[in-house]
């Protein structure tokens, strides 16, 4: 039996009792003995022949054909989906519900040595471009491409190391903000998962070239997250170092001023912004 402790918090005024919270410290000597005695135990109590039959039924149900609810706009569908067959999960864009689908990026069999995979994607206002990243190998550091659905072409503009690239485009699709973290040697060896900023990028140009809007002399921690206003006025920048509490900054396109509005008073998902005004959520 494993152990259970005595922990309880009050959330909206609910008492939650948590017991096995002390396994979260996956580095506490205890919970790494607790690990090995569970594996211990799956190795006794199944044979070499179940795990053959156990690894067959988790295969026949793990391949069918999975997609993700498209997403819509301006008459464009954007979805992913996999094939039985397919490794990995393939974006695609209709130019309406009944036409044919065109392929944005498969990363299926692009290379033989490295897995290639889709990490994340958006849509630019009008649909005519998708922005997304691809990673490799399960490295989270993914190059950033930008797709021309008009045209049914990949744009030159690639951009590494864009983790979680949060990308926000202007209404007229001359360019997008996003987030980018920085190159080996440009942070102490091991962080270069950290230290991310906020750029913006017009497309065509070199990314070297790219306006470093936020994120000078901030905490290496930050995650920021983006979002721009329906007139290309405002971009919201959502910031903190962990998910109890964050501070969010209107950043005035035409200016370039950057206003804190929110001071960590508690964890905000960001600025809706709406025609005449703006939510906080």
């Amino acid at each position: 039996m494993s152990k259970k402790d005595s922990v309880t918090d009050t959330i909206g005024g609910i008492d939650v009792t948590d017991p096995y919270r002390w396994l979260e410290e996956s580095s506490d000597p205890e919970v790494k003995e607790w690990v090995k005695s569970q594996n211990d135990r799956i190795e006794t109590e199944i044979q070499d022949d179940q795990y053959e039959k156990i690894s067959d039924e988790l295969v026949a149900n793990y391949q069918t054909t999975n997609f993700s609810t498209p997403k819509y706009v301006n008459g464009r569908y954007v979805y992913m989906e996999r094939k039985p067959d397919q490794d990995q999960h393939v974006l695609y864009v209709k130019k309406s519900a009944e036409a044919d689908p065109q392929t944005v990026f498969d990363p299926n069999g692009k290379k033989e040595e490295n897995t290639l995979a889709i990490t994340y994607w958006t849509v630019s206002q009008t649909g005519r471009f998708v922005s997304f990243g691809v990673s490799e190998d399960g490295n989270e550091m993914a190059t950033l491409r930008v797709y021309d659905v008009e045209n049914d072409s990949m744009l030159d503009d690639a951009i590494i190391n864009c983790r979680f690239a949060s990308t926000t485009w202007l209404s007229d699709d001359s360019g997008f903000y996003y987030v980018r973290n920085p190159r080996p040697g440009e942070v102490p060896e091991g962080e270069t998962h950290m230290h991310p900023k906020v750029y913006f990028h017009t497309l065509g140009d070199d990314p070297e070239n790219d306006e470093l809007i936020f994120g000078e002399d901030r905490p290496k921690e930050d995650m920021p997250k983006i979002g721009i206003s329906p007139d290309d006025s405002y971009l919201s920048i959502r910031v903190g170092q962990d998910w109890t509490e964050n501070d969010i900054f209107i950043y005035e396109i035409d200016t370039g001023e950057i206003t804190k509005i929110i001071n960590g008073d508690g964890f905000y998902s960001g600025i809706l912004f709406l025609q005449d005004k703006a939510i906080l959520e």
